[in-house]
């Protein structure tokens, strides 16, 4: 029996990363348990930053709260960890499409159309793209490799 192997199957093997993946499925006891204890110990240091560094107590206060729910869930409740973890992953989603929405939009556009402005004022066309007839051919000539050293560091 032959199987045909296509681009889509190799993609849903090597890197599955459309496939959803249940929090509270994916792991063992001892791997959730050390997990939140990792990620609270994580955020109890950044609360004692904000209290002792930067004076911001009531903000230190938060995050101690959060992670305290999320260390008793991690260790003694697993489904308030998973939906703990849940929240925060869209939390994270949220922020991220507004980051890429809001910011790295408009800086793709401005930042490209003033170098596409900037080009034409000056006149370059570093790709040489402009359409010439009377040109026999586009080729351009490689530059001449005087040593085989050369193909070992190419950059």
């Amino acid at each position: 029996m032959v199987r045909t192997v296509n681009a889509s199957r190799v993609s849903k093997t090597v890197w599955p990363w459309r496939d959803r993946v249940d929090i509270s499925e994916e792991e063992s006891p001892a791997t959730r348990r050390k997990r939140a204890v990792i990620e609270a110990s994580v955020a109890y240091a950044i609360a004692l930053l904000l209290a002792f560094l930067f004076k911001k107590r009531e903000m230190a206060i938060f995050v101690v709260t959060v992670a305290s729910i999320g260390l008793v869930g991690g260790l003694f409740i697993p489904p308030l960890y998973a939906g703990f973890k849940r929240f925060f992953m869209l939390i994270a989603y949220i922020l991220v499409e507004g980051v890429k929405w809001l910011f790295l939009s408009p800086f793709f556009y401005i930042c490209f159309t003033c170098g596409r402005i900037s080009s034409l004022i000056k006149r370059k066309d570093p790709l040489q793209r402009k359409f010439e007839p009377g040109k026999s051919t586009y080729w351009s000539k490689r530059r001449e490799i005087k040593d085989p050293e050369s193909y070992r560091r190419q950059y």
